[in-house]
């Protein structure tokens, strides 16, 4: 356990980071330093073993100053306490403090030292400030660099992190471990703790895990590491490969990959992906002019305008976006359809698949905003979605526009999983084809 803090400011900030670190040292006190962005915009490295005391006594012989910088007191895990193994770690333009264990440092150290990178400590920690200079010489964009940085890494972190290229910034990222981002005026700051913050302020942003954030000492701009823009835990945008689309709100119809979507944000559905198989026969004449489906044997039959039989039953058990059905679930089907139609056996079959169906555990689907202002999803249908495509639509654009739920859709919203409302539909279900 390490104690971080930080700040950016209008104004000199190395009493803050000096204040701070002392409310922290309850959570290590092996070593002590901190890192100063300088007028010159440079980064400034102050170090020591022992506790904070002794960097306060280095800081004030060196008298170095600057608006922007962090600072961390040690508990050591990966390398005994001295001197090189204190944070900050720097290299290149970049200056990393990092509470947490980085599982696969290992794994990265010999990579980056076969790209010629030369450690100098035995910490885990020290890979960041390394994989942060590896993606900047690959990338133009700091986002770029900090979403791949954070990809590479396995395990737990909080980190506190300055760049030369823009001085007037920390970068922090977390994921298993605390951070708090502090809101003052002209002034924010960083903690792993709100005991340091309560005498700076009383405003203040937990960092959620696998997200990350640049602050200034106006602002501070939440991403999670798939790219979508969170403010204040507000959607502000849509990061793609050509670039951010702002907008304040981002609804995702995604069928089975709605569950992936929302991962991007930290958001759990509560769906069951799994692959629903369905064939096509040859085209006859007119023969069924409704859906056909049987309580005794699973499954149905309806004829298309061009006269295709469309053949379905159950889902099969294996997830896979690449499937394409199991045979032992299309004989089943095919063998319950001769039972109601022995005639079809001499029928031709053109093509058959396995589609992704997201079923929620009341087999009714989310039409509803989330916790997150601005994101609404409409998802787990099931197997029902192609009929309800026309009055789902509606009732989604509704709910977007007005922030609020239509009356026919307000019962299906997230929250029911959690209050225990649910809308049971499966008795219903099957009728959906």
């Amino acid at each position: 356990m390490c104690g971080i803090f930080g700040a950016v400011s209008s104004k000199d900030i190395q009493k803050d980071l000096i204040n701070g670190l002392s409310k922290l040292e309850y959570r290590g006190y092996d070593s002590a330093g901190l890192s100063l962005i300088t007028k010159s915009k440079r980064i400034k490295r102050i170090r020591c073993t022992g506790k904070v005391k002794e960097l306060r006594k280095l800081l004030i012989s060196t008298k170095i100053s600057g608006f922007c910088g962090i600072a961390h007191t040690r508990w050591a895990t990966h390398g005994i306490p001295n001197l090189k193994n204190s944070h900050p770690h720097n290299y290149g333009k970049f200056s990393v403090v990092h509470n947490g264990i980085i599982e696969n440092s290992d794994e990265i150290k010999i990579s980056l030292i076969k790209k010629s990178h030369k450690f100098n400590s035995e910490t885990d920690s020290e890979v960041i400030a390394h994989l942060l200079e590896h993606f900047s010489k690959k990338h133009n964009k700091l986002n770029d660099v900090l979403i791949n940085t954070f990809k590479t890494i396995k395990g737990s972190f909080a980190l506190g992190i300055i760049y030369e290229k823009e001085p007037d910034k920390i970068i922090v990222a977390s994921n298993g471990s605390p951070l708090l981002i502090g809101l003052g005026k002209n002034v924010n700051y960083i903690s792993s703790d709100i005991q340091a913050l309560s005498s700076k302020t009383k405003k203040y942003i937990p960092l959620e895990d696998n997200e990350f954030a640049i602050i200034t000492n106006k602002s501070s701009q939440l991403y999670n590491n798939k790219g979508i823009k969170i403010n204040s835990g507000n959607v502000e945008g849509l990061e793609t490969t050509k670039g951010l689309i702002k907008t304040k709100k981002v609804g995702v119809v995604a069928a089975g990959h709605s569950s992936v979507i929302a991962n991007m944000v930290n958001i759990k559905l509560p769906l069951e992906s799994k692959p629903l198989q369905a064939l096509v026969s040859e085209p006859v004449k007119p023969i069924i002019d409704t859906v056909v489906m049987s309580n005794a044997v699973h499954a149905y039959v309806s004829q298309s305008d061009k006269g295709e039989l469309v053949i379905g039953a159950g889902t099969d058990s294996y997830v896979s976006y690449t499937q394409r059905g199991s045979h032992d679930i299309v004989e089943g089907t095919l063998k319950a359809i001769l039972e109601l139609y022995p005639i079809f056996s001499r029928m031709k079959m053109l093509r058959q698949w396995g589609g992704i169906v997201d079923i929620c555990p009341d087999a009714s689907p989310i039409i509803s905003k989330t916790h997150i202002k601005g994101l609404y999803f409409n998802c787990g249908w099931g197997t029902g979605g192609f009929k309800a495509t026309p009055g789902s639509g509606d009732l989604f654009a509704h709910t977007i526009a007005n922030d609020e739920p239509h009356k026919l859709n307000a019962a299906f919203n997230l929250n029911r999983f959690v209050s225990g409302d649910l809308v049971d539909e499966h008795g219903a279900a099957a009728v959906a084809h």
